[in-house]
């Protein structure tokens, strides 16, 4: 009898270790799930046509491609694996995700956020690929799509050449310029796939600088770069690289700072931010690249780059701000539009005084500064002006 109640008392030890393995089993299996988009655009349920699908270009990442939203509407996304105790992104309340216009969007996902997105409290990403998702009564007209007579006519269904000739469908990049860029006032027309080079040069010789000021150099800068990221990629790195003889931080976007504090960041998604601060100042006596910047075309539509100068400096008590100085301070934008196709050539704006021939004694001479702006004023020949 002592045996008997001993094998028992065995089994039952056995019994309770392979259910403990079995519940970590499931447990383990209940950690992976399906992502499912929910809010007031499905009445907060699980729908299959919601569903994310992973990156394959971004592992970690996952996607919804092509849904249609209207604005104010509130979402969140949840994993469902079958368990009661499904997670939520983000979890708690009063915290959903919200649309800000009607449209098309491509939706990424990411459960370990992003700290360069802000919708959904990080978790996510809304790219915004159409701007007319309410033409449903065009695409859903059943009369039309079920007129069976005329759909399995089957002589003009199946003529080949006009529904395969691939030169025709893949020809637009090539033929047609398909996006315009707006560049610091001037626009400029490009392909899907064009690299844009852009470079904003500074010239100091001959500037007024405040008391305490380093003639033809700069001694602090501040300015952002304004851009369409859901239309432009930004190609350069801007984390730096640190010299290995002066110990400086070297930007790939800033080419003749070589020394002192500097910063060079992306965290909004629309744009890159730079200053810098060097008592001993940076020597633009002649005219040299400030900001160099590289991108690519990857959307068609219309889109812009603008540089946004807030502060250039020469002293370090006074600062010598751009507004008080724009009629003398020498500035240029380059621009140069990398097209293979070969219809593109460098197109640049130059926002340097001109002047045009004398009239009789008189002489008449447009000033053209920064932004792009004109004056134009008479002056007699012998005349002194800054």
């Amino acid at each position: 009898m002592l045996k008997t109640r001993k094998l028992i008392s065995l089994v039952l030890v056995v019994a309770m270790v392979l259910s403990m393995a079995v519940v970590g089993i499931v447990s383990a299996s209940a950690a992976e799930g399906t992502y499912y988009l929910m809010g007031s655009m499905n009445s907060w349920t699980i729908d299959d046509a919601y569903a994310f699908t992973e990156n394959s270009e971004n592992p970690g990442e996952y996607m919804l491609m092509g849904v249609t939203l209207s604005a104010t509407d509130t979402f969140k996304v949840k994993v469902d694996n079958g368990d009661k105790d499904t997670g939520w992104y983000p979890d708690g309340m009063g915290n959903d995700g919200t649309v800000d216009a009607d449209g098309t969007y491509n939706i990424y996902f990411n459960p370990n956020g992003n700290p360069e997105w802000t919708a959904n409290s990080g978790y996510c990403y809304l790219e915004l690929v159409g701007n007319d998702p309410t033409e449903a009564p065009e695409v859903t007209e059943a009369p039309e799509v079920t007129e069976a007579p005329e759909v399995t006519e089957a002589p003009e269904v199946t003529e080949a050449p006009e529904v395969t000739e691939a030169p025709e469908v893949t020809e637009a990049p090539v033929t047609g310029n398909d996006a315009k860029i707006t560049i610091d006032g001037v626009s400029y027309d490009a392909h899907v796939g064009d690299k844009i080079h852009y470079d904003y040069y500074v010239n100091m010789n001959g500037v007024p600088t405040a008391e305490g000021g380093k003639p033809g150099k700069i001694t602090e800068f501040e300015g952002s770069l304004y851009y369409d990221k859901s239309k432009l990629t930004l190609l350069n790195d801007i984390e730096g690289k640190e010299d290995e003889e002066t110990g400086a931080m070297l930007y790939e976007n800033l080419p003749n700072i070589k020394s002192g504090n500097v910063v060079v960041a992306n965290d909004d998604p629309s744009r890159l931010g730079y200053n810098g601060i060097n008592l001993s100042g940076y020597n633009f006596s002649s005219e040299k690249v400030l900001l160099h910047a590289d991108f690519e075309v990857k959307a068609a539509g219309e889109s812009s780059i603008t540089n946004v100068i807030d502060n250039l400096g020469s002293g370090e008590v006074k600062v010598v701000y751009l507004e008080e100085v724009k009629e003398q301070f020498g500035t240029k934008t380059t621009v140069d539009v990398e097209c293979p196709h070969g219809d593109q050539t460098e197109k640049p704006t130059e926002a340097q005084p001109t002047q045009a021939p004398p009239v009789g004694d008189k002489a008449v001479v447009t000033i053209k500064d920064w932004s792009g702006a004109t004056d134009t004023r008479e002056f007699k020949i012998g005349d002194e002006f800054s």
